[in-house]
């Protein structure tokens, strides 16, 4: 009796599984060609943020970033008026900060100020005006 109930208890366990993957329905999807043009979300967006000539006025920027790479946090803050700037990178407690005044600027890291070099420099001046 035991040798007839293992394999229909068997059978009738593995057979409900089979029709139970079976049952799948197949999902519609449809594509759905949006109306509005690349330019159209650019000109909504620069509306929603008070207009273009609001953003072309803008004369000051502060870019603030942290990055966490291999467990150290990397901070770094940027600040722009024009075609001036100021950055500061933190790492592990040092400092590395650049400045530049449009016409000649400073790398300062670990207590030693060094003039940025006059390539760097027409390098920047092209960056600034760009």
């Amino acid at each position: 009796m035991k040798k007839i109930i293992i394999p229909f208890f068997c059978a009738v366990l593995f057979s409900t599984s089979v029709a139970a993957q079976q049952k799948t329905t197949a999902a519609k999807t449809e594509a759905v060609k949006s109306k509005l043009t690349p330019k159209e979300v650019i000109d909504n967006y620069l509306k929603a943020l008070g207009g273009r000539d609001k953003l072309e006025a803008i004369k000051t920027t502060v870019i603030e970033n942290t990055v966490t790479v291999q467990g150290m946090e990397i901070a770094m803050t940027t600040k722009k008026m024009g075609n001036k700037f100021k950055s500061v990178q933190s790492v592990m407690g040092q400092q590395m900060t650049q400045v530049f005044d449009g016409e000649k600027g400073t790398f300062d890291q670990m207590g030693q100020k060094m003039d940025i070099p006059a390539d760097k420099i027409a390098d920047l001046k092209k960056k600034q005006n760009s």
